[in-house]
């Protein structure tokens, strides 16, 4: 017996770019335009930017982790600007996209915050969440991106890879408040989304 094929739904990412430094987004990019290419799929392509939201695993909780355990934080890029979105804001988008899929099909629609937040003053803003305080010291990122290619060259240990320092060097914020309109899913304020632990 045969059936038709599954069509799942995913999400991409905000750092779904062809011309991106890392080699994560521009993977997102190829996997995007290779999906345009399947007959028979209509697909709707989500860029949650940074998602936020209570669990011990992903990108979010290493940086909450990082944040709430040092009185004194140095980072690099601190002013690059980050669009968070809780993790059920995305989930409501999800739906809202699936549930008017003609409407979306074909499109590629960012999401997260539209007043985007710097780096820093979202790391401060998470250790606050948390019940802690840290100092946020902004490093350049040129200096420290060098250090971490020489440390990945010779396999030394260093607290920063390359690639996320050369894509915060990258980073630009998207325009993200048509789509959510468009979805009608509203994000949360971004304290009260770092407040759901």
């Amino acid at each position: 017996a045969s059936s038709a094929p599954t069509r799942r739904a995913g999400a991409s990412s905000s750092s779904a770019r062809a011309d991106v430094p890392s080699a994560y987004g521009r993977s997102k990019a190829a996997a995007e335009e290779a999906l345009r290419g399947v007959p028979g799929i209509r697909l709707i392509v989500l860029r949650p930017h940074l998602v936020v939201g209570p669990g011990n695993r992903g990108l979010f909780a290493r940086m909450r982790r990082l944040a709430s355990r040092a009185p004194l934080l140095p980072v690099p890029g601190a002013s690059a600007p980050l669009q968070p979105l809780h993790v059920d804001d995305l989930a409501l988008a999800v739906f809202a996209a699936l549930r008017d899929p003609d409407r979306f099909a074909g499109r590629a629609l960012d999401l997260g915050d539209p007043d985007a937040v710097p780096l820093g003053r979202f790391l401060a803003m998470t250790a606050r969440a948390a019940g802690r305080r840290t100092v946020v010291i902004p490093l350049p990122v040129a200096p420290v991106l060098a250090a971490a290619r020489a440390a990945e060259v010779l396999h030394l240990p260093f607290p920063f890879g390359s690639e996320n320092l050369a894509g915060l060097r990258a980073a630009s914020a998207r325009p993200t408040a048509a789509a959510h309109a468009e979805l009608n899913v509203r994000p949360r304020p971004l304290a009260a989304a770092l407040a759901d632990r």
